[in-house]
Formats: structure tokens, sequence, C-alpha cells
């Protein structure tokens, strides 16, 4: 909510460069029209700053109308992705390295069997 918090973000995130962060599951989910419901455990793909890591990911899939709900979160550290914890106050005021991204996807199966996302 606070706009000088959103902007910093957005600079430690080089956000003007890599307007887009990305999370890629595994291509499988299209294999059978969808996947299993319940938990899961698999590796992603989560790029920030146009850095790409790889990490075990548990998360969880739920039927939701015509598509599925996925869901989860992953601790990331920032140094992975060769940020720059930002200080505030002459170092008063520091971030952690390590942030949670949380997430939460609706995908629905397109005739073509391609995955296509709502927010």
């Amino acid at each position: 909510g606070n706009p000088l918090m959103y902007d910093d973000f957005l600079t430690l995130l080089k956000a003007g460069d890599h307007p887009v962060i990305s999370i890629s599951f595994p291509t499988d989910f299209s294999d059978t029209g969808g996947p299993d419901t319940g938990s899961h455990y698999s590796l992603i793909s989560i790029t920030i700053a146009g850095i790409s890591r790889v990490y075990p990911l548990r998360f969880s899939v739920t039927k939701c109308d015509r598509g599925y709900y996925l869901s989860g979160s992953q601790s990331v550290h920032l140094s992975d992705f060769k940020l720059r914890r930002p200080e505030r106050l002459i170092g008063l005021i520091k971030v952690r390295d390590e942030i949670s991204v949380s997430f939460g996807f609706i995908i629905n199966f397109t005739n073509s069997n391609q995955i296509s996302s709502l927010r």
C-alpha cells in the first residue's frame, strides 16, 4: 500500500529492465488433459530480474470449475538472483535476503490442449 516501498521494490527487482516474474511448472500437466488434484512435488523454475533458478516445490492442485487452481509458496534468496538487499537510514533498516514468493493460478486447457492462465 505504500507507494515509496512499492517503487523501492520495483527498483530492487529491476522491473524497468525485467518487468515479468516467471514461475514455470513441468509441461506434463497438459499431457493428460490436466493434473491430478491434491499435493504435488516438482522442480520449478523461477525467473526474477532476468535470472532463473530451479527450486524443489510442494504445491497443491484443486479442481476449479472447468480448470485447476495451483497454489503454493517458495522461499528464495535475493542473492540467488544477484540482487542487493536495499538499506535505508544508513543501514538501520535492511531487507532480509530471504523472501517468500506465494502464488495462486487458475489454469484452463483450450481445445488445442495448451495452457491458458487467468489471474
